[in-house]
């Protein structure tokens, strides 16, 4: 019995792969159908795929929309490290240059550049007279160091550590004057190549990379704003997916359907040929053909295997009453036996108490002629 129902088993996975294969070919079919105007089917069903598939493109539209900004975004945002990368080290070039773009300006200064840079002139020129007074102070304490003794020349050594110091804060506030007075010059284009020197052009170069780069993460900015609220305008990617497998099936079996109605004209249950294959469509009743006829086998041979499982049991059973009925016989023999024991029994019993029945009466006779 066991090998009957493995066997059943795996006929019925068979089954149900041919019942799959059958409907993949029948939603094909059905698929297939619906885009040729010729053929004719269910209107109801031809309109509720209509609306199916409607619903179906605009979710794969919303994904696709999903994904072309969520790529947007990123690439986006990876220019925009690039764009801030390349502005961030431009940026301290041309604070370097600028330094050197204001020495130029301040060397070659005139009228022309009084509104923008003479503030910043009158600061460096100030800084610039400060770091000369200081290194003379600085010259004429070495001078004395040469003639002084130990403890004197400790002293002074303090004296030029702390000029030191003074120069190199006079120094960062010229370079600074410097700087901001080149910038404000640069920005309001008033330096020519005779005042700024061969660095203007780098300076320019750099300045407008600044700025291209500036303007381009602003607007790159405002491209991933404009992309992320789109975004909260669409469903999630993992719901949009869920959506279209699920109208993704609902699609194919309303095709299966179609399909099957159509295969029905041409191809019996049974798998027999009701009419002549039309060569649109001949490739696919083919397969319905023969899939139903491995449908057909599957269902004889199960229907087979199932009336053998039903005949062994019924072997079985026969088998189980014969010997029950063999064994009923033979209690039936030990009975009739046992009977024909107890009838003798019976017999001796009765006359053994007809012997005595006689013997009480004698004695009761006795016994009333005693009397009298």
């Amino acid at each position: 019995m066991s090998g009957i129902i493995d066997e059943l088993a795996q006929l019925n996975n068979k089954n149900q792969e041919l019942k799959f294969e059958l409907y993949e070919v029948e939603a094909g079919l059905g698929h297939r159908i619906v885009d040729n105007s010729n053929v004719s089917m269910d209107e109801e069903l031809k309109s509720e795929y209509s609306v199916v598939k409607n619903d179906l493109n605009r979710k794969n539209e919303d994904l696709d929309l999903l994904h072309e900004l969520e790529k947007k975004i990123y690439d986006s945002e990876a220019e925009i490290a690039k764009e801030k990368k390349t502005v961030f080290e431009s940026e301290k070039k041309l604070e370097t240059l600028l330094v050197e773009l204001g020495t130029n300006l301040y060397n070659n200064y005139d009228s022309n550049l009084a509104s923008t840079f003479g503030i910043h002139y009158a600061e460096a020129n100030q800084e610039i007279r400060e770091i000369e007074d200081l290194n003379a102070q600085k010259e004429i304490l070495k001078q004395e160091m040469e003639t002084q003794g130990f403890f004197s020349k400790l002293m002074t050594q303090t004296k030029v550590a702390g000029i030191n110091m003074s120069l190199t804060s006079h120094s960062k506030k010229k370079e600074e004057a410097l700087r901001k007075g080149a910038k404000i010059c640069l920005d309001n284009e008033v330096i020519t190549q005779e005042n700024g020197g061969e660095i203007y052009g780098d300076c320019v170069n750099l300045k407008n990379i600044v700025e291209g780069g500036n303007n381009r993460i602003k607007l790159l900015t405002e491209e991933i704003s404009g992309s992320k609220e789109k975004l909260l305008e669409l469903e999630s990617e993992k719901k949009l997916n869920q959506q279209i497998t699920d109208l993704t099936k609902k699609l194919d079996d309303i095709a299966s359907q179609i399909g099957h109605t159509y295969a029905k004209q041409y191809v019996t249950r049974d798998a027999e040929i009701l009419v002549d294959f039309p060569e649109e469509n001949k490739d696919a009743l083919e397969k319905v053909l023969k899939i139903k006829g491995e449908l057909k086998i599957v269902h004889r041979n199960c229907e087979i295997l199932q009336l053998s499982g039903k005949i062994e049991a019924a072997e079985k059973d026969i088998e189980h009453i014969s010997a029950e009925i063999k064994e009923n016989k033979t209690k039936i023999e030990e009975i009739k036996e046992k009977n024909k024991n107890l009838a003798k029994n019976l017999t001796e019993v009765e006359e053994t108490m007809a012997s005595l029945k006689e013997k009480r009466a004698a004695l009761e006779e006795e016994a009333k002629q005693d009397i009298k």
